[in-house]
């Protein structure tokens, strides 16, 4: 019985020491390992953030407004993220990390830093984020693994919009064709140029509440590309309502003035054309101009006041501001597209007086020219051909388009 007393207090001797020895074992931490992703992932966040406002900064620098816009709002989707992985960071016991932030510089090549900028986040979404997603998973702490997955997802957006930008550059040479405002969530740093649904394709907030970043600017570029759509559209109405003028002046019997308006409604086309020509050279195409819905008037003075009015405003007013502007953006082809239509506007309203008087002076169109040619390179309007090259843009007059 004393040996049995014996081994029992012997077994109960061991352990206790043996609990004593696991007692001063090390606790393990939990979700050690995606502790030190979340610090990584806040690490290179940071880094990309400051990264890309200095890519906007030096965006402005070489007068990219629109891509120093869209850097803008990625340097603060960026801040997203880190604020995301810093709050599950706090939940896992670490408060107040602070990242290390390098030294960043832009290269004056913006198509180098868009590559760049595209490198980064597709690492980000090809092999680090996926990685630090599935330590997670198996650690078992789901806040860490969406906002991983919220990051991801945010970052391949990000990647896509930098290549269509690189390429809208490359192809170009400016960036007056890339979007002026773009957008982000506030929640999980998704990128959008427009927003067309109702919530973030990514977290589902509501996308009423996302942040706009907006380029308000116009660079002498930028100006010219909206003076061409103007333009247009004033050419794409004017031939409409000339027209209806033309028609006009058959119900009321004048023949002669319905034929020189249906040369200057060709003429106006022709000015359309030309236009369009410039703006696809400078990456816009199938611009569609608005058509307003044109009445004529029952009294035909009525109508060539109108007209004469439109052509003088065009050619006084209109096309000298949009030549300046595409001068200071250097842009020979649209100066000269403006040019042409700004002379071709000038004979226009000058045939306009002409026929307003004799219609003025006698109640009808007799007296008028029946035949009218128009250019079918700038738009001039005569009514004998005199020349043999256009006086506007030199065009051989035997080429012109006859109206009678």
């Amino acid at each position: 019985m004393k040996k049995f007393n014996l081994l029992v207090s012997v077994i109960m001797l061991f352990a206790v020491l043996l609990s004593a020895c696991k007692s001063n074992e090390p606790t393990p931490i939990v979700g050690e390992k995606t502790i030190e992703n979340l610090k990584a992932a806040i690490t290179g966040e940071s880094n990309a953030s400051v990264l890309y406002a200095i890519f906007s900064q030096k965006a402005k620098e070489l007068g990219l407004n629109n891509i120093a816009t869209m850097f803008a709002a990625t340097s603060e989707a960026e801040k997203i993220h880190v604020n995301a992985h810093q709050a599950v960071l706090k939940e896992l016991g670490v408060n107040n990390f602070v990242p290390v932030i390098e030294n960043h510089i832009a290269n004056n090549d913006m198509a180098k830093n868009l590559e760049d900028a595209i490198a980064g986040e597709t690492y980000e979404f090809t092999e680090m984020y996926p990685k630090f997603i599935e330590v997670a998973t198996a650690e078992n702490i789901p806040d860490a693994v969406r906002s991983f997955e919220r990051a991801m997802k945010a970052e391949m957006g990000h990647a896509k919009h930098y290549q269509a930008v690189l390429e809208i550059f490359q192809s170009l040479g400016h960036d007056a064709t890339v979007s002026k405002t773009w957008y982000i969530c506030p929640t999980c740093g998704d990128l959008e140029f427009a927003i067309t649904v109702t919530r973030c394709p990514i977290c589902g907030v509501n996308t009423e509440n996302f942040i706009e970043f907006k380029n308000d600017e116009l660079t002498p570029l930028e100006e010219t590309i909206e003076n061409l759509k103007a333009a247009i559209t004033g050419e794409s109405n004017a031939s409409a309502m000339y027209a209806v003028f033309s028609q006009k002046a058959k119900e009321l019997g004048l023949h002669n003035i319905a034929t020189m308006f249906a040369a200057t409604s060709e003429a106006e086309k022709i000015h359309v054309d030309a236009h369009q020509m410039v703006l696809k050279a400078l990456g816009v195409g199938n611009f569609e101009p608005v058509i307003e819905n044109h009445i004529a008037d029952n009294d035909m003075v009525k109508n060539l006041e109108d007209a004469i009015a439109g052509e003088t405003y065009e050619f006084t007013v209109m096309y000298p501001k949009f030549i300046e502007v595409a001068t200071a953006a250097n842009i020979p082809d649209a100066v000269r597209s403006f040019e042409r239509a700004m002379k071709a506007e000038m004979s226009h309203a000058e045939h306009y007086q002409a026929v307003l008087e004799i219609l003025q002076s006698t109640g009808n169109d007799s007296t008028v020219p029946g035949t009218w040619y128009i250019c079918p390179t700038c738009g001039d309007l005569e009514f004998v051909i005199t020349l043999a090259r256009c006086p506007i843009c030199g065009v051989n007059t035997g080429n012109f388009i006859v109206f009678n």
